[in-house]
């Protein structure tokens, strides 16, 4: 139902309500039910611009996942470049393991490692699906 669910934060928008992040976390996380990567990441754009609202953990969560399954590594890794440069979020576990598995779906096992390498210099700890992407990535370097 992520079409209603965006109608309605559109109506929100339409009568000048503020909107926070909690708000478009919502509306992203209904995108990402819907497989709407389009209307994710035009949501995430204008999240990066309001004064109301910034991305958080769960909005790169809500991003990422929504183009991975959608095979748009390009944007998955624009997204990783603005949360690796944020000031006011940072990744999470599942977020960089979700990237990580982005980038081996599209056949880009080194930019998985890349990713890897981050999340680890960030100090954002791994865990087993961590680890099995990993594996995997170095699998497919052999």
């Amino acid at each position: 139902q992520w079409e209603e669910a965006i109608q309605v934060f559109e109506e929100m928008q339409a009568t000048n309500i503020p909107m926070t992040t909690v708000t478009y976390n919502s509306a992203l996380s209904a995108c990402e039910e819907g497989g709407q990567w389009e209307t994710a990441l035009n949501l995430y754009q204008q999240m990066r611009q309001s004064a109301d609202a910034a991305p958080d953990s769960l909005t790169y969560k809500c991003v990422v996942a929504t183009c991975r399954v959608a095979g748009k590594l390009d944007k998955v890794t624009h997204v990783l470049e603005h949360l690796l440069n944020s000031d006011t979020a940072s990744g999470t576990t599942v977020t960089y393991t979700t990237m990580m598995t982005a980038c081996m779906k599209a056949d880009k096992w080194e930019e998985a490692l890349t990713v890897y390498k981050k999340m680890r210099a960030a100090g954002v700890p791994p865990n087993l699906h961590t680890y099995n992407v990993l594996i995997a990535a170095y699998q497919a370097g052999r």
